[in-house]
């Protein structure tokens, strides 16, 4: 009876030992060798996301009078640091901005997320700027980023025109980025937005629609 423990237990052991060998082994050889700066996101880049927190309530209003509202609800991350082994998806780091347009209402615009408000309603809320990095399909570690207002929306890292100043109706944003909808052909009515301004100090600063109408952020120094 005692030998047969001792048996049961040696051969316990080794199984274990191999147990561990292996997955020491498969953990190595797991790993997925890239660049930390093609996957980490730098200050310079997170910079572009503006200065948003949850919880602003942002006014844009027209040269016509009309006022936009949004408020900021969220910030979404997601990691995934990847691996080797069997099948395995590709390492990714990507954020976003969250907002919802007031007054509250279901919209089917790009970039919409479905969402429950405290008292259970039906809302949705749209991503309004996301930056995302993936080591094994950045070009040069550059991070892509996508943004999209109301039905507005880009092609993956189109960041448009960079000006030193964009002059708009008399009004002059600095260090600006002119952006062009990333889809022309779904610019058909005249309220679709054509082209947003955006600024690092701001994030969404300005858009202007087919019709030529104009909305600037409020209280723009």
């Amino acid at each position: 009876m005692k030998l047969c423990w001792v048996l049961r237990v040696k051969i316990m052991y080794k199984f274990y030992l191999l147990l561990v060998i292996t997955t020491v082994t498969v953990s190595s050889c797991c790993t997925l060798d890239y660049d930390k700066e093609d996957f980490e996101f730098s200050k310079k880049e997170l910079k572009f996301l503006g200065n948003y927190q949850i919880g602003d309530t942002i006014y844009f209003e027209s040269n016509l009078s009309d006022v936009d509202t949004i408020t900021v609800v969220g910030f979404s991350e997601e990691r995934y640091e990847g691996s080797k082994c069997f099948i395995s998806r590709a390492p990714l780091n990507y954020m976003s901005i969250n907002i919802i347009h007031l007054p509250l209402r279901i919209n089917k615009f790009p970039s919409t997320k479905w969402t429950i408000d405290e008292n259970g309603n039906d809302i949705t809320s749209q991503i309004l700027i996301s930056i995302s990095k993936s080591p094994l399909h950045s070009i040069d570690g550059i991070a892509s980023y996508v943004i999209s207002y109301k039905g507005f929306t880009t092609l993956v890292n189109a960041l448009g025109e960079f000006q030193k100043e964009c002059i708009i109706n008399d009004k002059t944003l600095s260090d600006c980025y002119k952006i062009t909808h990333g889809y022309p052909e779904r610019i058909v009515n005249p309220n679709d937005i054509e082209i947003v301004y955006w600024t690092a100090k701001y994030g969404l600063t300005a858009y202007t629609s087919k019709s030529g109408e104009t909305w600037f952020i409020k209280d723009l120094e």
